[in-house]
């Protein structure tokens, strides 16, 4: 996720990929409302996280896309930059 806002989940969250995990990052933060269903085979990462890091050289970035390093590995780290009392909720 990238942008200023935060993201908002209200209904169904889907995955037709066959054991797929779906992460979902957002600094900005992350409402889950009341009518907010998974349907993945998967599992589910929600977080805070200013990048999540991609084996021992790759990231993606959702605060500064730009700095992204998209790799084929799986995730191995959530980072966080700054203070998190800096977060709005």
């Amino acid at each position: 996720m990238t942008g200023s806002s935060n993201t908002t989940i209200d209904g169904v969250l889907r995955s037709t990929i066959p054991g797929a995990n779906v992460y979902l990052l957002n600094p900005n933060g992350i409402m889950i409302g009341d009518n907010a269903k998974l349907n993945i085979s998967g599992s589910f990462y929600a977080s805070t996280a200013d990048y999540l890091k991609l084996g021992t050289n790759g990231r993606f970035d959702a605060s500064n896309p730009g700095n992204s390093v998209l790799v084929t590995a799986a995730p191995a780290a959530f980072g966080f930059l700054g203070s998190a009392l800096h977060r709005s909720v």
